[in-house]
């Protein structure tokens, strides 16, 4: 079963502005950006400089009450590296970094999709704990540690 709720009511740009990351204006400037070109408001954000990977991190932790992982210091086992088809995890960008019993740990960056979280369920057989990292960390471990290349994990630069 996947347990993902919010532990509070606030959007991602509220939570920014209580932070001192950012004015009004900034979240009027990126929802005026986000209407349109349908892009996430961490993507807007990040894109016009406004915010770090870390402050979008924080945000998620705050918004869901997820712990935090820093993927570049935990060493992948080669069970977690074969247990689920690497494409899938390059489409959600997704990084399964350990197994503890029952429980596949997982890293996510961005949104949280509950329908693929709960794929995932399915598909191993175990629970599944999220932890929130960095689109760098997830990106970067998808392609030193799943073989992946950049543009499969949307790293390359148009």
């Amino acid at each position: 079963m996947v347990h993902l709720q919010r532990a509070t009511t606030k959007k991602l740009g509220e939570i920014l502005m209580d932070a001192g990351i950012l004015e009004p204006r900034d979240v009027r400037d990126v929802i005026g950006e986000q209407q349109k070109t349908g892009e996430l408001f961490g993507d807007i954000l990040l894109k016009m400089g406004k915010v770090t990977e870390m402050d979008i991190a924080r945000a998620l932790v705050t918004q869901y009450r997820l712990p935090f992982i820093q993927l570049d210091k935990v060493e992948l086992s080669d069970d977690v590296k074969t247990l689920v088809d690497p494409q899938i995890l390059a489409k959600h960008l997704i990084v399964p970094f350990d197994i503890m019993g029952k429980v596949l740990l997982i890293a996510i960056a961005g949104t949280l999709d509950r329908a693929t979280v709960q794929d995932l369920v399915e598909k191993t057989g175990l629970d599944v704990r999220v932890y929130i990292a960095t689109m760098s960390g997830v990106r970067q471990t998808l392609e030193e540690q799943f073989g992946l290349t950049p543009e499969q994990t949307g790293s390359k630069e148009d």
